[in-house]
């Protein structure tokens, strides 16, 4: 048998080190720095990140943020930590299933709320490609915000006055929040002692109103309702200040005598149906139907 050269030997060695790939991917911010809203706000716990990518070769960009959640496939969601100020959780890769291919672009997207509307930061490193699972390696990829490099919004800074600050994206919509998700991390130290079963965390405002407006609406329901005039008529109709990333549904049901309630197509009308509001008008003008009208709103919140 011939000899194989020592040189070849160690060339292959390299190669076959090359090709491993850890199985295990660790995301996560810097412990104890400070991460802020584009007004400055510090970052509260109402933010989460998700690991993902975007399927399709879409490349998001500060111009399409209204596209970028029709392409994005989550792999995991971590909160963000208030009080340790960061996240972090491992993620084991199982499989390349598309859009899981391997080298596939990895990206961080962290998103939350601010009083004017949604707040966003998308990052990643330029070395962030998708692994192979490999279950025989104990190394962990390490994808940590202090190593992006390529960032598509906000800012992420090693040094300085923050880690990272998300930036306003106006009425694009992310990420849901389910009401199961949203519940454990803000009620989580809620009991029933601290307040009544609607309103857990005895802020005066009933739980599922707390979750699914907007931050700062008032979430009195007298305070939606205004007049719409158009040829002589007047319609009553109620503004909602919902949350389109919020899956909660809105019923708008219509009266003349606070006895009897209708709902649907056939009594009220969708006039608009944005991101940041729901309005709904009685098609019953004021003095066809009775002398007076009510409108009243039933929110259910999805799983």
């Amino acid at each position: 048998m011939n000899p194989i050269p020592v040189k070849a030997l160690v060339a292959a060695s390299l190669v076959a080190a090359g090709t491993l790939q850890a199985s295990t991917i660790n995301w996560a911010s810097t412990l104890n720095r400070t991460n802020l809203t584009s007004t400055g706000a510090t970052m509260d716990a109402s933010f989460r990140f998700e690991l993902g990518v975007f399927k399709g070769g879409f490349v998001p960009t500060r111009e399409n943020t209204d596209q970028w959640l029709a392409n994005w496939v989550p792999a995991q969601r971590t909160p963000y930590n208030a009080n340790t100020r960061w996240f972090t959780t491992n993620f084991v890769v199982t499989s390349n299933a598309s859009p899981f291919t391997l080298g596939a672009k990895g990206y961080v997207w962290g998103f939350g709320e601010a009083a004017t509307g949604g707040e966003w930061i998308l990052f990643r490193a330029t070395n962030w490609t998708w692994p192979a699972p490999n279950p025989e390696s104990p190394v962990i990829t390490s994808w940590t915000a202090k190593n992006a490099n390529a960032v598509t919004l906000g800012d992420v800074q090693n040094s300085g006055a923050y880690h990272m600050r998300t930036e306003a994206v106006g009425s694009a919509t992310g990420p849901a929040v389910t009401w199961n998700e949203w519940r454990a991390v803000e009620l989580a130290a809620a009991t029933s002692p601290n307040g009544t079963p609607a309103d857990l965390n005895a802020n005066g405002v009933q739980d599922v109103f707390d979750y699914a407006l907007q931050r700062g609406a008032n979430p009195n329901p007298g305070s939606w309702m205004r007049w719409h005039e158009a040829d002589g008529k007047r319609h009553l109709e109620v503004r909602i200040p919902r949350r389109r990333d919020r899956p909660a549904a809105f019923v708008v049901e219509v009266s003349a005598d606070l006895q009897t309630w209708t709902s649907g197509s056939t009594v009220t009308e969708v006039v608009e149906d944005s991101a940041s509001a729901l309005v709904v008008r009685d098609k019953t003008p004021v003095g066809e139907g009775g002398d007076r009208r009510f409108l009243r709103v039933r929110t259910i919140a999805g799983a």
